[in-house]
């Protein structure tokens, strides 16, 4: 199968390239800057191209059958993630692209209201959903790496003080994998979550990473006394009953600090 990996070098992105890669199917990777150093595999095509400008999109959407849509911004979200995809979804409509796969989080809803990047992921969702190209969503979990930086921060502190919210952190290699099976499977539509082997408090996961790090730095939590700390401290943005991941936090942080995690 021919396949365009919008987002191909990015966290998730690349490791959806290389699962694809893997199974034998023509990898196309849309790049801002592509460079020979950022390619996962020699297989993979790069090609030049920005979501959001246009610029490229037609020509990298050209002669493929699926579109995985796994690009992110931390600036300028709303004009990459919402007006980006619209025209991803357009050209790959033009270009009778059978098959778009989204990447979405788990409890979004619950958080939009008060976070703006949530808003924006909901918004990219709808544009997805009205594109015109069958499409999948797969909602995930935090990624663990994400939870790690959190905590990083967190711990500079002599005192670890870390507000009380819980997370449901999964393996992004994982998803990964989901991602690909999306992408075989054919258009499903939204695709039940994927979250993490364990909702816990946000200190828990701290400590096991001070743990795994053979430190003996003392983390306490505290309440977040906002409407976004509450529930954030409810799960909103766990799912218990999709508890599929298996790669645990701890572990994660292990294999981290030995150099092979997903980083």
């Amino acid at each position: 199968m021919r396949v365009l990996v919008v987002g191909g070098t990015g966290g998730l992105g690349r490791l959806v390239v290389q699962e694809l890669a893997k199974r034998d199917n023509e990898v196309r990777v849309l790049s801002r800057q592509p460079k020979q150093s950022t390619r996962p595999a020699s297989s993979v095509e790069l090609v030049s191209g920005d979501v959001s400008t246009g610029e490229g999109v037609a020509a990298a959407v050209s002669g493929v059958e699926a579109v995985v849509d796994a690009v992110n911004a931390a600036r300028q979200a709303e004009s990459v993630m919402v007006a980006g995809t619209r025209r991803l979804l357009d050209a790959a409509a033009a270009a009778g692209v059978s098959h778009v796969v989204e990447i979405g989080i788990v409890g979004a809803e619950s958080i939009a209201p008060l976070v703006p990047y949530y808003r924006v992921k909901l918004a990219q969702e709808q544009v997805v959903q009205a594109g015109g190209v069958p499409w999948s969503l797969l909602r995930a979990t935090q990624f663990h790496d994400f939870l790690a930086a959190m905590v990083s921060g967190l711990a500079r502190l002599p005192v670890l003080i870390a507000p009380g919210i819980r997370f449901q952190p999964v393996d992004r290699g994982e998803v990964a994998v989901a991602m690909a099976d999306a992408v075989e499977a054919g258009p499903g539509g939204r695709l039940p979550d994927f979250a993490g082997p364990q909702a816990l408090q946000l200190v828990d996961f701290a400590r096991g990473w001070l743990q795994a790090q053979d430190r003996h730095q003392p983390a306490v939590a505290i309440p977040l006394p906002t409407k976004y700390g509450r529930r954030l401290g409810e799960g909103a943005l766990c799912n218990l009953n999709r508890a599929v991941g298996r790669l645990t936090f701890s572990d994660w942080a292990a294999r981290h600090l030995r150099g092979d995690a997903h980083v």
